[in-house]
């Protein structure tokens, strides 16, 4: 009876490091060519970096009992991803167990971070992107793992990693973006038109047309949300869209989503392109709309804006 005691005692205060060790242990075993370097610190020495460093923080809790917390790891080892989270990110990971339990112990340790707290208190895996924000840290993204209930036109194991390689890479270039636009100061007046033309296209994209699988209309929207309004901005504590602006994207993508299914062959699979219309306001205009609006296209005699 003392032993167990002490042994729950021990698991107590080292549950974060093992939970952490177990991580470690299995992606790196398990994707040898990694050359993620993850973090062993607490959870908390790694929010303080955040901040200090200003720095984001990829937090992964890892169930591998879970089909899609599996494939978002497999997805963490992809090169292009990998690149991205190296030279951008810091990334800690816990492995979790569907232990109502052992997850209630490892939530004690996350408080500060409420979305990860209500996530272990469910015992669920996910990945959280933490970002500064004055002073202080949010979870800006979350992509959660519930499984997903297939439908007669999934493909396999070839789609749904692919489906999960791009909601990962969406998460981490939007969040890359929204720290180097704020990185001007949080404000747009010292964001050049190159900067911003180079800002829009990073995260829009030169592609004829894109397609969006019937799992992955959330990233349609938000799409929709950057072309339309651009980068989310500062709204009270918090950094987002106003509701008017969601509320006007929900009715459009909607819209979108209706009319698709009319002449699509595969119900809520969206192919859609966006198309611009360039021009720029003389420079007698008012300077904040110029730079909330308008970039100049490099290198070409026309400008853009989005309406």
């Amino acid at each position: 009876m003392y032993s167990d005691f002490l042994y729950q005692c021990l698991t107590l205060d080292l549950i974060e490091e093992i939970s952490c060790y177990e991580f470690q242990k299995f992606f790196y075993s398990e994707y040898k060519k990694s050359k993620l370097d993850l973090l062993s610190e607490s959870l908390q020495s790694c929010l303080s970096e955040v901040v200090n460093k200003e720095k984001p923080l990829i937090f992964v809790l890892y169930d591998e009992n879970n089909s899609k917390s599996r494939q978002l790891c497999e997805s963490l080892s992809n090169p292009e991803i990998e690149n991205i989270i190296s030279e951008h990110f810091l990334i800690l990971g816990w492995k979790i167990k569907n232990d109502q339990e052992y997850c209630d112990r490892l939530a004690v340790k996350v408080l500060i971070v409420e979305e990860v707290f209500r996530c272990l208190k469910s015992c669920k895996s996910g990945i959280f992107i933490i970002i500064p924000n004055d002073k202080t840290v949010e979870v800006y993204k979350t992509i959660e793992t519930d499984e997903d209930i297939k439908t007669d036109y999934d493909s396999g194991d070839n789609v749904e990693s692919n489906t999960n390689n791009n909601e990962l890479f969406a998460a981490l270039t939007q969040t890359q973006q929204l720290l180097g636009f704020y990185s001007f100061g949080n404000s747009l007046k010292n964001l050049t038109s190159t900067k911003y033309q180079q800002m829009m296209s990073d995260e829009l994209g030169d592609r004829d047309f894109d397609s969006f699988e019937h799992n992955e209309h959330e990233l349609l929207e938000n799409k929709i949300l950057y072309a339309l309004y651009g980068p989310p901005k500062q709204q009270n504590d918090n950094i987002g869209y106003e509701e008017t602006q969601m509320k006007k994207v929900k009715k459009l993508y909607e819209t979108i989503r209706d009319t698709n299914n009319k002449y699509s062959k595969w119900k809520d699979r969206i192919v859609i392109a966006f198309i611009y219309n360039c021009t720029e306001p003389p420079a007698t205009e008012k300077e904040d709309f110029i730079y909330r609006q308008v970039f100049k296209m490099e290198g070409q005699d026309c400008y853009c804006i989005h309406l």
